[in-house]
Parts: C-alpha cells; sequence; structure tokens
C-alpha cells in the first residue's frame, strides 16, 4: 500500500499528493455556499462528528482515538454537550416530570 492510499484528502490520480489545508477549506466553504450551509469549514464538520458520535452512544476513549487527542481534554468537552441533549430529551419525555399534578 502507497502512503498516498492511507490519506483521506489526496490530489487527482495522476497527482495523489496530500490536499493542502488551504485547499480544503476552500473546497468545503464552496460546497457548503452551493448547499446553503452558513459558516461551513473543515473543523466544524469533525466537531459535528464528534458530538453525533457520542449521540449514537460511542464511547469516549475510541472517539480519542478516532480524533487523535492525546488525552480526554477535548472529547469531555463533546461529552458535556451530548449530556445536555440527553437532559433535554429526559425534561421532555420524564413521564415523572410531566405529570399534571
Amino acid at each position: 500500500m502507497r502512503p498516498a492510499d492511507l490519506l483521506l484528502f489526496v490530489g487527482p490520480p495522476d497527482d495523489p499528493r496530500p490536499m493542502e489545508r488551504h485547499i480544503l477549506t476552500r473546497l468545503v466553504k464552496r460546497i457548503g455556499d452551493r448547499a446553503h450551509v452558513p459558516d461551513a469549514y473543515p473543523h466544524k464538520f469533525r466537531h459535528t462528528f464528534a458530538i453525533n458520535y457520542l449521540r449514537n452512544s460511542g464511547d469516549i476513549f475510541t472517539l480519542q482515538q478516532l480524533l487523535g487527542h492525546s488525552d480526554l481534554k477535548m472529547v469531555r468537552h463533546y461529552t458535556r454537550i451530548a449530556q445536555l441533549d440527553c437532559a433535554r430529551v429526559h425534561q421532555t419525555a420524564s413521564p415523572v416530570d410531566n405529570w399534571k399534578l
């Protein structure tokens, strides 16, 4: 397997060098504009992936590895956001919280 085969973002097959950050940022911005997604940038997709991973019962240790973080500090930030979602849903769906006494 060639090193370029391991990269996620590369140039065309005839020039498979790693895609530079500014080119990827410009590409995501253009696609976001066409899709009417405001403020589209690569890190937003990384953040969205992390939150949705936790919302779908992913574990924090695997997420840490997937994101390449050396410690759990940033992963804990994503966990807090996912827990806020959980608390909001619980308030909406809890039978006890919704009793009309």
